[in-house]
């Protein structure tokens, strides 16, 4: 810390001695504040004072505690062990000095002293503090900093997403319409089209936060490849569909267990998937494939009949914000984020990525996986259809009288409209409270609740809680008459809605679903974000 009044570095000399202390501070007054510490005891008063010297130049022969002592005492102190020190001793032997090192000291300075040795070691050392601090400082500034990102990234997450969802899906609603014109219609697609094309960017940027939001090490476990790249598959195939595309899963090496973590791969082919679909004329053939390889590993393969890469692009394909071509074989527009996210993901997996391509006849990734010696667990995640006549999440019935609680008006009315017209009946409820109130008014007038996650005055976990409280006693204690309500002896099914998507959403609300008495009762907690065209239970 540097001396207040004179804005110089400040330095504490200790030894027993006045003819060293004299010497070395006349040495050194001119350029430092100088501390004078004739014993070990008050040297750590001192460096434990609200002012601690920068450097201290420390004896080690001293009645009483010894420097060895000092120097012990101060590097066990977090505040303290910051501080560099320099012994002075008489002795030059390797032992003594190899002894002073291990505690924690920096540096020796041998009697009789050199002023030009004394004078550059401690500058020297100073100057080490100094970059030392500043390090420090930065590596605060940079976690003050991703806490910032965190907040906006969250701001994205919602604040962009749910108006997105408006945009879009309103977009869909007039699109429906017969009565459009050409031009109309035209315009229409533009407006979903940018609107598609600002969603995946927000959702390139997460993702890629996402990724390096994680440590190092992921949490891996035994998985299945062929459970990871079917989910991938599955989510993608309309988009293939739409373009006349032909995709295919063929798995030659068995249900093949690797050690992973399957949401990162998942982001991995699905990148890897919606750039070969992008970059595929329509009508053209897409495949995956695993195929054993050897020494234990397997092949993972995504093959296209797509428009290729030039040869002189591949070094760049990993590269953020390149894109070696500005658009898809129909006009697709990307962010050039999503191949720097594969080549992210797979170097924490340790799995090498190699391309093949060739310009006019299509590209192929082929991924090296180890395989595991432990069989993956059996996965909780599948993915249902959304349709009333397929869902599993209430009776099959094709009119379903629907709680919807929404706070964004325009998300409110586009899930109105758009469950109306396949023939539920909605009411709506502006947020968690009103959701309870109009539940608990008449459970027998609905068969399925939407809530969503955010909403000001009771949230959707809290109006989640407030509803399973109200049905029953669930396994935390809390009961019904707890909040003035009487148990309905019925379980509805809840659908939390979340224009979420930063790392642990899921997690909280798996959390959540344990804690709102789905523990052991064969219960399953849905959760949907919006944009998607699947429920994920789970």
């Amino acid at each position: 810390m540097e001396n207040s009044e004179k804005g110089r570095e400040e330095i504490l000399i200790v030894d027993d001695i006045q003819a060293n202390i004299r010497i070395l501070g006349q040495l050194l007054r001119e350029r430092y504040h100088i501390r004078i510490a004739t014993s070990g005891e008050k040297a750590l008063a001192i460096a434990a004072s609200e002012n601690p010297p920068d450097l201290v130049l420390l004896d080690i022969m001293m009645p009483g505690m010894d420097g060895y002592e000092v120097c012990r005492r101060l590097k066990k102190d977090e505040r303290l062990s910051h501080i560099p020190v320099i012994f002075i001793t008489a002795k030059g032997e390797v032992e003594e000095e190899t002894k002073g090192l291990e505690i924690g000291a920096v540096d020796y300075i041998v009697k009789p002293f050199s002023p030009s040795i004394v004078m550059e070691r401690v500058k020297t050392h100073l100057e080490l503090k100094r970059q030392r601090d500043e390090l420090s400082q930065m590596t605060l500034d940079l976690t003050e900093l991703n806490h910032m990102k965190d907040n906006l990234l969250a701001v994205c997450s919602h604040d962009l997403r749910s108006p997105l969802n408006g945009i879009l899906g309103f977009a869909d609603l007039l699109l429906e319409k017969e009565y459009l014109d050409t031009e109309d219609r035209e315009g229409l697609t533009h407006i979903k089209a940018s609107g598609n094309v600002l969603l995946g960017l927000i959702n390139d940027i997460l993702d890629l936060s996402k990724v390096r939001a994680e440590q190092v090490e992921l949490k891996m476990e035994p998985i299945s490849l062929v459970d990871v790249i079917k989910t991938s598959t599955s989510a993608l195939k309309h988009l293939a569909m739409g373009k006349g595309q032909s995709l295919h899963f063929e798995d030659q090496a068995g249900d093949s267990a690797i050690l992973g973590n399957a949401s990162s791969l998942g982001r991995v082919f699905n990148n890897l998937l919606s750039n070969a679909i992008k970059f595929t004329p329509d009508e053209g053939t897409i495949r995956v494939t695993i195929e054993p390889g050897p020494d234990g590993k397997v092949w993972a393969k995504v093959i296209d009949t797509g428009i290729g890469i030039p040869e002189d692009k591949i070094p760049y394909l990993f590269d953020q914000f390149t894109q070696t071509s500005q658009s898809g074989t129909s006009g697709e527009q990307g962010t050039g984020l999503g191949m720097s996210i594969v080549k992210e993901i797979l170097q924490k997996h340790a799995v090498p990525l190699e391309v093949e391509s060739e310009e006019g006849k299509g590209t192929c990734f082929k991924l090296t996986f180890s395989l595991s010696t432990q069989a993956p667990a059996a996965s909780p995640d599948k993915v249902v259809s959304s349709s009333p006549h397929e869902s599993s999440l209430v009776e099959k019935k094709k009119h379903l009288k629907i709680l919807l609680a929404e706070d964004n008006p325009v998300n409110r009315k586009l899930g109105e409209k758009m469950l109306g017209k396949e023939g539920h009946e909605v009411t709506v409820a502006n947020d968690g409270e009103e959701a309870l109130m109009r539940y608990t008014a008449s459970p027998e007038d609905f068969d399925l609740i939407f809530m969503d996650i955010q909403m000001p005055r009771m949230n959707g976990f809290e109006g989640t809680a407030a509803i399973r409280a109200f049905e029953t006693t669930n396994p935390d204690g809390v009961d019904a008459a707890d909040l003035g309500l009487q148990s309905s002896g019925k379980r509805i099914p809840i659908v939390a809605m979340t224009g979420n998507a930063l790392e642990g959403d899921r997690e909280k609300c798996l959390t959540s679903a344990k804690g709102l008495g789905c523990r052991g009762r064969g219960e399953k907690f849905f959760a949907r974000t919006r944009g998607q065209n699947d429920w994920i239970i789970i």
